[in-house]
């Protein structure tokens, strides 16, 4: 791994030189149909429904340090150094604005994918199947395993394990549930943005094609990095235009055994409590984090070894958060995400996955209108 002095020589011996910065790599993405998704996922990964895609260029590994740096020399990722390793430390803005600079150095449009663009090229062609080489999960390498690992069917680095890839898309939970049918964008707002990738932490679930997160555009974090894509025109036009008619939903697949197996919401009880809000918030070595209810819950709580993850299930409870189910990236006071879904329906239980640094104490309360989650350093 080189220094950041020694990235930052490479920069000026290039200037110095007269040579172009560096820019990434682009492979080309036919046109074509896949199944977007799978019923083998959890809810905010469902339902599996038909997308079509243009064909488009997308940068064949995530954006180098180097190569962000071509364009803000001033960066130091907090992740990873090396000048061949994945950005990092960039928010959503961050990573748009080396589009908007980099469309600029190329003379054609540049843009953030869009997930299911991401979804496309990460398949590789295998449609329908689980990882980008196929239906079989296999180890995991470390987060700078865009230098190494095989690419898939179209040339694609480094989409399943690797880091959180930030997509041009809004985030919803039930966006799937109508999502059109050709080349779909996004919602037309929200509040969080899509992550695509993961994986880096050994973790099936996250190494999957379909794995969806979402993280504040603000968020600034040592797992998460970007890729970009031509778009040949102008990527704002392209990724703003009016949605098609919804497609119809593909048969659904076995689903598969996860800590975090998810079923679609359903409408909430005539009698009984749903669950309305999440939120966190620092307090002093604490991170509390708040889960809304229309009343009073039990709950159980436990802790799961590998990796380090805090498990909640609250009984009788319907999940309604953000309209079903969804992923936060956290980063902050050991935790790095929380998923939530509708765990079981008869009898109903949601359940929260808390996802961790490292070992923390866990403390559980219920009252009327809430549970709090308070966590704390385990020594």
């Amino acid at each position: 791994m080189l220094s950041r002095l020694a990235i930052g020589f490479i920069l000026v011996t290039l200037t110095l030189a007269g040579q172009e910065p560096p820019f990434p790599k682009f492979v080309p993405i036919p046109t074509g149909q896949f199944s977007m998704g799978s019923a083998a996922g959890a809810a905010w990964e469902r339902p599996p429904h038909a997308v079509e895609t243009p064909a488009f260029e997308i940068s064949a590994r995530p954006v180098s340090n180097l190569e962000f740096q071509a364009f803000r020399a001033e960066h130091r990722s907090p992740g990873d150094e090396g000048p061949d390793d994945p950005v990092t430390g960039v928010t959503w803005s961050d990573a748009e604005a080396y589009c908007r600079w980099l469309q600029d150095q190329l003379g054609t449009g540049v843009a953030l994918p869009s997930e299911a663009r991401w979804e496309r090229a990460a398949r590789g062609g295998l449609d329908q199947q689980t990882y980008p080489w196929g239906a079989e999960y296999t180890s995991t390498v470390s987060s700078s395993s865009a230098l190494s690992v095989t690419p898939n069917g179209f040339g694609v680095y480094a989409v399943a394990y690797n880091l959180w890839e930030w997509t041009a898309d809004w985030y919803a939970p039930d966006y799937f549930s109508k999502s059109s049918r050709e080349d779909p964008a996004g919602p037309s707002s929200g509040d969080f943005r899509v992550l695509r990738g993961g994986g880096f932490r050994s973790d099936p679930a996250s190494a999957t094609c379909y794995s969806r997160g979402s993280a504040r555009p603000s968020t600034s974090s040592p797992y998460v990095t970007f890729r970009v894509m031509k778009t040949g025109a102008n990527p704002l036009q392209e990724l703003t235009r009016a949605p098609a008619a919804p497609a119809a939903a593909v048969a659904p697949a076995p689903t598969r055994p996860t800590d975090m197996a998810a079923v679609p919401p359903p409408p909430p009880p005539a009698s009984g409590l749903s669950v309305t809000a999440l939120a966190f918030e620092q307090v002093g070595g604490q991170l509390q984090i708040h889960l809304a209810t229309t009343g009073k819950p039990a709950y159980r709580a436990f802790a799961l070894a590998s990796p380090d993850r805090i498990v909640i299930d609250l009984e009788g409870v319907v999940q309604q958060i953000s309209k079903g189910s969804g992923s936060v990236l956290v980063e902050q006071g050991g935790v790095k995400q929380i998923r939530y879904s509708q765990f079981q329906l008869d009898p109903p239980i949601t359940r929260a996955v808390i996802d961790l640094d490292h070992a923390l104490k866990h403390q559980v309360e219920a009252s009327d209108n809430q549970v709090v989650i308070r966590l704390s350093p385990a020594n």
